[in-house]
Formats: structure tokens, C-alpha cells, sequence
């Protein structure tokens, strides 16, 4: 499985690249910055404020980078990162499809001493695979999107976690 994990992340990569060689593609002129909170989706048990940054390829095409940090406590205390990629197909309604990589450490709860014990022994390692719906306007504003988000657990070597994720946000206008 593992094996087959790195060929889908090499093949996903390399059609990037290959859209990133089109001459369509103006960085510069076509990102959209949006910041916006998860529930669940990438960030498993948890919540997540994520950065997004998009950049349009073609007239309905996109391709979004993410880093999303989370943390929250109930009776285990998690915190981390997640990083992520996506396409993005449409121009306001968008099919969102995506991978990436979660961080996770888990703070377990010390009864003696009442408090969460922090450090970096107990690391949850994830890769969601994101199949989803956005709403988000060209000229900035809210948006939201949800998704099927199943995720392949890496300590266990396989799909752990089957669930979705829903997120609101804010997209920034772009500068003239």
C-alpha cells in the first residue's frame, strides 16, 4: 500500500508540474489569498484555521496550496499541521480535489498532576484524500465548501478514518 501511495503522490505531482509549465499560468497576476476554519476535513479530531492560496492555470482551472494548523483539547489534547494541495475545477462552484500530509501529536491528560502532558513521543501521521464541493467567488469574499475526506492512517498502513469535513471562510480581493 505504501508503495502505491508514492506512485499516486509522484503521479499527482508531476501533472502539477507539467500545468505549472503552460504558458497560461500568470502567478503573479491570478493567486487568491483565503483564510478559513475546518471542522474535521484534514485535521482529524479536531478543527483547523487554515491559509490558502490559489492560483488560477486556465479559464476553470485552479490549483490551491494550504497549511492549516490546529489544536484543541477534550479528554486527549491533539495539535499540528497539515499541509495540502488541491484542484479546483469551476469558476464559482468548484470540484475540490486534494491530498496531503497531517502532523498530529497527541497530549494525553497526566490525572496526578492535572494537566496535559506536551511533547513530541505520541506523532499521528495522516494523508486525507479530499473529494469535496467549494463556493467561492473570483472577486473575493465568504465562502465555505465540504468534502469526503477518507484518510490513510501511516502508522497503520491503512484507511483509517473515513469521514468529511466542512469549512467557512474568507477570500481576500485581489489587488488591482
Amino acid at each position: 500500500m505504501k508503495k502505491k501511495l508514492s506512485i499516486i503522490v509522484f503521479i499527482f505531482l508531476n501533472i502539477i508540474y507539467c500545468v505549472a509549465q503552460t504558458e497560461t499560468i500568470q502567478f503573479p497576476k491570478n493567486k487568491q489569498h483565503s483564510l478559513f476554519l475546518e471542522y474535521w476535513g484534514s485535521a482529524l479530531y479536531t478543527y483547523n484555521i487554515t491559509y490558502d492560496c490559489s492560483f488560477k492555470t486556465a479559464e476553470k482551472h485552479k490549483i490551491a496550496l494550504s497549511m492549516g494548523v490546529h489544536y484543541t483539547f477534550a479528554h486527549v489534547g491533539y495539535y499540528g499541521i497539515s499541509p495540502q494541495i488541491n484542484y479546483l475545477y469551476g469558476q464559482k462552484n468548484h470540484l475540490e480535489l486534494g491530498i496531503g500530509y497531517s502532523f498530529q501529536y497527541e497530549t494525553p491528560w497526566d490525572h496526578n498532576k492535572g494537566e496535559f502532558i506536551f511533547g513530541f513521543d505520541n506523532l499521528l501521521r495522516y494523508v486525507p484524500i479530499r473529494i469535496g464541493y467549494r463556493l467561492q467567488k473570483e472577486q473575493g469574499g465568504f465562502f465555505w465548501k465540504i468534502a469526503y475526506v477518507p484518510s490513510y492512517r501511516v502508522e497503520e498502513k491503512r484507511i483509517s478514518f473515513i469521514w468529511g469535513g466542512v469549512a467557512f471562510g474568507y477570500t481576500f480581493k485581489k489587488k488591482k
